[in-house]
């Protein structure tokens, strides 16, 4: 699969949304991950489309503890380092979520959590 993803791969650095709930809880520990680096232990599904990731977000259990929470993402393929991310859109189903699935274990730094 990541050979796939290479030849759909970014040159130009993009940025890109993914819309989640988390509990406060997943909240908090990032919030104590400010400035630092996290690691993703699976695919991650983004857009470059906020407004998509938005709709995603759907609304949270009244009886959990829910929050929801929009990552803002800078990649940029040109960084030492960096794990692929390719646009998938045009082998999506729907291609007007305009789709970037980011590679198994990409590493981010968490410049800020806002409520």
């Amino acid at each position: 699969m990541e050979d796939q993803l290479k030849v759909c791969q970014h040159s130009l650095p993009v940025r890109l949304y993914r819309g989640q709930l988390m509990t406060l809880e997943e909240l908090q520990l990032l919030k104590k991950s400010e400035n630092q680096f996290i690691s993703m232990n699976s695919f991650l599904s983004t857009t470059m489309n906020p407004e998509v990731a938005i709709f995603y977000l759907g609304s949270p259990d009244s009886e959990s503890d829910s929050q929801k929470f929009l990552f803002d993402i800078h990649a940029d393929p040109n960084q030492t380092g960096i794990r692929s991310f390719a646009d998938v859109s045009n082998m999506s189903e729907y291609p007007n979520e305009e789709e970037v699935l980011m590679m198994l274990g990409s590493v981010f730094r968490l410049n800020g959590v806002n409520p």
